[in-house]
């Protein structure tokens, strides 16, 4: 298994021991964060095996299992998972008074950390894409305890009798293979008496101890479906997961942004980069604004309390340029903008991970 290497971003709020920024507010300041995309990817490789039987299925009835015709291995993607990660914007940091009543709510919140001293902060969105494959751990060992038969030869030598040739029968026995016809026909009249057992028991025909009963039911079906797979075949799935780490620079804003992710293969397995190359499948994710930009505020009002109106983006994942699927959407603070509130009438709670302002009050009245 594979991972890229991955950084935990941090938020949000910062206490400056001294250090101050912009106005001096008794030494307290605050950052406002920045988002960053945490992408996992699970693909999943799945390893088809042919079952011995696989000819003879017909003649095998009450099977609902597509039955694997020939030995092959595929690949697809059965998962990818989006973390919204934050961390302090240098670029947004503001002065807090111990007086403001943000601050308590902030410290209440461990949001306040000495400088140098970082906290993590996390936004699970989870977005499951699954192939609907079936998969077996089962394997053909039901195949080796029937293989094999007592084979009787008889065979003629001449010897003497009172003075007369007299041919003599000599039988000797040694093992061999059964043909697959026969092994095959065996194995359905198997499977029958199963069945027949099973509704026997469901029926109350057998005279048994019915206190096992689901113990004994649930072993039938065990039994029948090792059989059953000597015929249909069965699908073995083996996992790898890939992380990914996008940033989002200031400078580099746009409304559309793709990230590449990696590249599937039936040939050459996964390749953990993007290649665009012919016959392959390429993902990426193509991230698209939903909101409309708006011109960052400077701080103007003194003693105003700054907050983050995060950029919205649409995230769409994408198989060889084309959509494949919507995921959802994600802030992205530092291509929002920054408002203002006067903060010695305000009160609110400030999401560590966007910047932004929720359960506002002014003059402890709630605002809708």
């Amino acid at each position: 298994m594979m991972k890229l290497k991955s950084y935990i971003a941090l938020a949000c709020i910062i206490f400056s021991a001294g250090v101050t920024y912009g106005q001096s507010a008794k030494g307290y300041s605050y950052a406002l964060p920045k988002n960053a995309l945490k992408v996992k990817v699970r693909v999943s490789e799945y390893i088809y095996h042919k079952g011995p039987f696989a000819d003879y299925a017909q003649d095998l009835s009450g099977v609902s299992a597509p039955v694997i015709r020939e030995n092959d291995v595929q690949y697809a993607l059965s998962h990818v998972q989006l973390n919204v990660l934050s961390m302090p914007d240098t670029s947004k940091i503001y002065p807090i008074s111990i007086s403001h009543p943000m601050f308590s709510q902030l410290a209440n919140k461990g949001m306040l950390v000495n400088m140098g001293v970082s906290q993590a902060d996390e936004n699970v969105q989870v977005f499951d894409f699954e192939q609907d494959m079936q998969s077996f751990d089962n394997k053909f060992y039901r195949y080796k305890a029937a293989d094999m038969m007592l084979q009787y030869d008889t065979s003629y030598i001449e010897v003497m009798e009172d003075s007369v040739m007299v041919k003599q029968a000599r039988v000797t026995s040694h093992w061999v293979a059964k043909p697959s016809s026969q092994m095959a026909s065996e194995v359905i009249d198997e499977i029958e008496d199963i069945r027949s057992d099973y509704y026997d028991l469901i029926s109350g025909f057998h005279e048994s101890d019915y206190s096992n009963l689901e113990l004994m039911l649930q072993e039938l079906k065990q039994r029948e479906a090792e059989l059953v797979i000597l015929f249909t075949g069965y699908v073995q799935t083996e996992n790898e997961e890939y992380d990914y780490i996008f940033s989002f620079p200031s400078e580099d804003y746009a409304d559309e942004i793709i990230c590449p992710l990696l590249t599937v293969s039936d040939n050459e397995g996964v390749i953990p980069h993007y290649t665009r190359q012919e016959g392959q499948k390429d993902y990426t994710l193509k991230l698209k604004r939903s909101d409309s930009p708006q011109e960052r505020a400077l701080s103007k009002v003194k003693h105003a309390f700054n907050y983050c109106n995060p950029a919205c983006y649409q995230v769409w994942l994408m198989e060889n340029g084309k959509e494949k699927q919507y995921m959802g959407m994600i802030p992205v603070a530092q291509y929002g903008s920054v408002l203002q509130m006067d903060g010695s009438a305000m009160q609110g709670e400030m999401d560590a991970v966007t910047g932004a302002i929720k359960n506002i009050k002014v003059n402890g009245k709630q605002q809708r």
